[in-house]
């Protein structure tokens, strides 16, 4: 296999505007799709909704009155990961989405048509019943699913149930010994290490469904405590997002090769492009985000015009960058 060097191309801008990837794990009851709503109902565009892929037989319509964020659910009763990608397409696809919740994602590993059961059908139906053999045919559909899930272009969290085990504590009280028990979440129903490939790992307890960060790549959650209504993670989140979109503008593309000039593109779509060129040459701190979202998605994957417009969009946001209120933010 040859590769050329020209294939790899290093840049300062992400290719595409940065989506929160969050993962709550923790024992059933611990408070998790009501947690993830609520972070995802902090996390969409005033007027989007929250798309739920529903795993646990509709549960996710308890909270409809309760957690104060819209959103639609589809009901998932197979479990196999080819079934999880088809759902996040859809609700990629759909228009009206703005977040996404997997609720949960521990059904694709050890539920109806989950990896764990096609594992065994393919064992049970090869002559060796090998599972290292069957696992090589399963494990290229979770990859595909995991593959998915970090490329959503929604905010995505994904809740993972964990394994359950109680623990007896001693304490004193009034002089006396006396004994407790305690439920505690283990490790995730899951395959080993998928916690990892997220931005935001979350604990949750379920005594008093409070929320433990135990990963992040985000400094300002690090080793954070949250408890329900009290100061909601998701507002942190939304803040950390808006300054790397700061500090590295992305949602444009950097100007690529194209085989048809500029003169060969329609008429009309030039003249929508220079429109938004018109618009970003004037944008402010505030609102040129907002300008390269509706120029994206208004011109599609034209890549000349796209070039057009990130030139003049990477020549403004230069000139705002040297502005103090920027530099300061």
């Amino acid at each position: 296999m040859h590769i050329s060097n020209s294939k790899f191309i290093f840049t300062d801008t992400p290719s595409v505007e940065r989506k929160a990837r969050i993962a709550l794990i923790g024992p059933t009851g611990s408070g998790k799709t009501f947690t993830g709503l609520e972070i995802l109902g902090q996390l969409i565009e005033p007027g989007q909704l929250v798309a739920v892929i529903d795993t646990e037989r509709e549960s996710a319509y308890v909270y409809k009155r309760l957690v104060g964020v819209p959103f639609k659910w589809v009901n998932l009763t197979v479990h196999h990961p080819e079934m999880y990608v088809a759902a996040i397409q859809a609700a990629e696809n759909d228009g009206r989405f703005g977040g996404l919740l997997v609720d949960s994602m521990s059904h694709a590993w050890a539920g109806n048509s989950g990896a764990l059961e096609l594992v065994d059908q393919v064992s049970a139906r090869s002559q060796s019943q090998n599972n290292f053999f069957a696992w090589r045919q399963v494990t290229p559909f979770h990859n595909a699913l995991v593959n998915k899930l970090v490329a959503c272009k929604l905010h995505l969290v994904v809740t993972m149930r964990s394994k359950m085990d109680y623990v007896v504590e001693e304490y004193y009280e009034g002089g006396k010994k006396k004994t407790n028990v305690r439920k505690i979440g283990l490790q995730p129903v899951q395959r080993d290490g998928l916690e990892y490939e997220f931005d935001v790992v979350g604990d949750m307890h379920p005594e008093n469904n409070r929320l433990v960060i135990s990963k992040t790549r985000c400094h300002a959650l690090a080793g954070k405590h949250f408890v329900r209504n009290g100061v909601a993670p998701g507002k942190i989140i939304r803040g950390w997002l808006e300054d790397l979109a700061r500090a590295s503008p992305a949602g444009v593309p950097p100007a690529v090769d194209d085989p048809r000039p500029v003169a060969a593109v329609e008429p009309a779509a030039l003249a929508l492009c220079e429109q938004y060129i018109a618009q970003v040459c004037q944008a402010t701190a505030e609102n040129i985000m907002a300008i390269v979202r509706e120029a994206k998605a208004a011109l599609g994957g034209d890549k000349a015009l796209l070039a057009r417009f990130h030139a003049a969009y990477s020549h403004r946001y230069a000139a705002l960058a040297q502005q103090p209120q920027v530099a300061a933010s």
